[in-house]
């Protein structure tokens, strides 16, 4: 069996871990071989579903229901049990939220301020409110600080801090968003 790889994330200015459901490999920037070859470690983790990185610096590991702390010496705290029962895909926006998607069952929720809650999108359409149910693939967050999430199905919803709902953009399947060149 080999390295399947889920995530990547940059934790430092010269180092990359990039994780898989049996351990991170860590990529060490500054330490090369050869131009295109770089140095690494190994960081096996059982079960490892998804990494992410919060405004504040801190590098999280979602393993099982429970979100680990990874520290700089490698050791792992437990930052917060979920709870919860399914897989899942992590991502920190700049307000401090770290939100969980499942999209097999078709939930979000968002960690904030030690509290977990399950958010149940909706739109309106004319005078009628839609609720969604969204199978979400990936999370991207502009300048604004809008999250954008992409879904298999229910297209682009927007998400502005400011409002109660999401705005819908019906495109069908998304499977990633990212920046380029400044436009999205």
């Amino acid at each position: 069996a080999g390295f399947a790889p889920v995530e990547m994330v940059q934790v430092s200015a010269d180092e990359i871990f990039i994780c898989g459901e049996t351990g991170i490999i860590a990529l060490k920037l500054t330490d090369r071989i050869s131009d295109l070859v770089f140095k690494a470690d190994w960081i096996p983790i059982a079960e490892c579903q998804d990494i992410t990185k919060t405004v504040k610096g801190k590098t999280l590991i979602l393993i099982g229901s429970k979100l680990f702390l990874l520290e700089k010496n490698r050791k792992m705290s437990l930052y917060f049990d979920t709870k919860l029962k399914g897989k899942f895909n992590l991502f920190a926006d700049s307000r401090d939220n770290t939100w969980l998607t499942d999209k097999f069952n078709n939930k979000i929720y968002r960690l904030s301020g030690g509290e977990l809650k399950e958010i149940k999108p909706h739109t309106r359409i004319g005078k009628f409110t839609e609720i969604l149910a969204p199978s979400v693939i990936s999370i991207f967050e502009d300048r604004e600080n809008n999250l954008w999430f992409g879904t298999d199905g229910n297209g682009v919803l927007l998400y502005s801090p400011g409002q109660v709902q999401f705005q819908k953009s019906n495109i069908g399947f998304t499977r990633c968003i990212a920046a380029f060149n400044t436009k999205m």
